[in-house]
C-alpha cells in the first residue's frame, strides 16, 4: 500500500457508475485510510453497453454524488472526462455546473479531463456567458486538464487549459498524459 508519509499526497482514481459499488469503495477507503478520485461521467460510443436511450455516456446522478461526498471523506474529488466527444450540449453544461456546486459545497474538487476531440470544450465554455460565470465562480474547485491523447490538437487544447488558468478562472491546471508527445 502507500507509505504513511505519502498517503496525504496520494489519491486513487476509480471509475464506477454503480452508486452501491462506489459507496462500498468509499467505505473501504474510509476504513483503511486512503483517498479516492471518483470518475462520475464520461463519453462512450453507441455500441458500448453504457449507451442507453440516446444518452451519450454513463453518469452518476448529482444527488447521489452529493450523498456519497457527504458520507465519505475519503472521496477527495470527482472526475469527468471526454464530454466533448459528442459536442458540448446544454445538458452536459448543466451537469458540470451542478457538479461544481456540489463539489464546492462539500469542499471537494472536480477534475475535468478533455482531449479536444470533436470540439474545443474550453473555448466553448469561455464563449457561453452563464457557463463561464459558473467556471469562474467555482474555479477554486475545478482542475481543468489537457487529456493528452489526441496529437493533432495538442497545442490548441493545452493552450486553452493554460489560458483558463492565466485568466484567473481556476487556481490550478494540469495534464493527464495518456500518451506523451
Amino acid at each position: 500500500m502507500v507509505p504513511d508519509d505519502l498517503r496525504e499526497y496520494s489519491v486513487f482514481p476509480f471509475e464506477i457508475y454503480d452508486v452501491q459499488a462506489a459507496d462500498r469503495w468509499g467505505s473501504y477507503a474510509d476504513e483503511f485510510g486512503f483517498s479516492l478520485l471518483w470518475q462520475v461521467r464520461t463519453w462512450v460510443p453507441p455500441w458500448h453497453p453504457y449507451w442507453k436511450d440516446g444518452v451519450h455516456g454513463p453518469g452518476v446522478q448529482i444527488d447521489e454524488i452529493a450523498r456519497l461526498l457527504d458520507k465519505h471523506r475519503s472521496i477527495k474529488g470527482v472526475q469527468i472526462c471526454e464530454l466533448n466527444n459528442f459536442g458540448f450540449s446544454t445538458e452536459e453544461k448543466l451537469y458540470v455546473s451542478d457538479l461544481l456546486k456540489v463539489a464546492a459545497d462539500s469542499g471537494r474538487y472536480v477534475s475535468w479531463r478533455e482531449g479536444n476531440d470533436g470540439c474545443n470544450i474550453w473555448v466553448e465554455a469561455g464563449l457561453d456567458k452563464w457557463f463561464s460565470d459558473d467556471l469562474q465562480e467555482y474555479g477554486h474547485y475545478l482542475l481543468p486538464q489537457w487529456e493528452m491523447n489526441i496529437s493533432r490538437n495538442a497545442y490548441l487544447c493545452h493552450d486553452s487549459v493554460f489560458g483558463i488558468w492565466i485568466a484567473g478562472w481556476v487556481d490550478n491546471w494540469g495534464v493527464e498524459p495518456q500518451s506523451w508527445y
